[in-house]
C-alpha cells in the first residue's frame, strides 16, 4: 500500500529544499535558475494541493468501502420473514424486525418500533408501517383496517 503520509513529508521537503537552492541562486546572482527554480517550486505546490484531494478522495473511498462490506456482512445474515427483515445465525433469529424499506432502499438496518397493539410494527426513521408480525395477526388486522395509518398518529 502506497504511504500517502510518506509522500506528502517528501513533496514538502522538496518545497524547503527548492527554496534554499532559490536562496543562493539568487545570491549567485544567477536569475535564470532562480526562474526554474520558482516555476519547479509552484509545479511542487500544485502536486501538494491534488495530493490533499487525493488524501481526502482516499479517506471518503475508505468509509464507503467499510460501508459496503458490513452491508454485504449484514445482508448475508438477513433473512425477510413476516413482512420484516430479521437478523439470522445458525438458523435462529437473533436480532429484529428490522424495516424491509430502510434495507431496501438505503441498505440501513433499522429497527422496527412496536405499536400498543400487539403484533403491529412500525419504522421511526422512513415512517412505514404498520408491519403486522408476530402470533396475533387478526387482532392486528383489524386494528390496521380501523385505524390510522400514519406512524405518528398511531403512537
Amino acid at each position: 500500500m502506497v504511504n500517502i503520509g510518506a509522500i506528502t513529508t517528501a513533496v514538502s521537503g522538496s518545497v524547503g529544499v527548492l527554496k534554499e537552492i532559490g536562496s543562493i541562486a539568487k545570491r549567485a546572482g544567477n536569475r535564470e535558475i532562480n526562474e526554474h527554480l520558482l516555476d519547479l517550486q509552484q509545479r511542487i505546490i500544485e502536486v501538494q494541493g491534488l495530493l490533499t484531494e487525493l488524501i481526502s478522495e482516499n479517506e471518503t473511498l475508505r468509509r464507503r468501502i467499510a460501508e459496503l462490506e458490513n452491508a454485504a456482512k449484514t445482508e448475508g445474515e438477513l433473512k425477510f420473514e413476516e413482512s420484516a427483515y430479521w437478523m439470522v445465525r445458525d438458523g435462529k433469529r437473533f436480532d429484529g424486525p428490522l424495516c424491509p424499506n430502510c434495507w431496501d432502499d438505503k441498505r440501513k438496518s433499522v429497527h422496527l418500533t412496536p405499536n400498543e397493539s400487539r403484533g403491529l410494527y412500525y419504522c421511526g426513521v422512513c415512517k412505514s408501517g404498520p408491519f403486522i408480525i408476530g402470533e396475533d395477526k387478526r387482532a392486528s388486522i383489524a386494528f390496521v383496517s380501523s385505524g390510522p395509518s400514519k406512524f405518528n398518529e398511531v403512537l
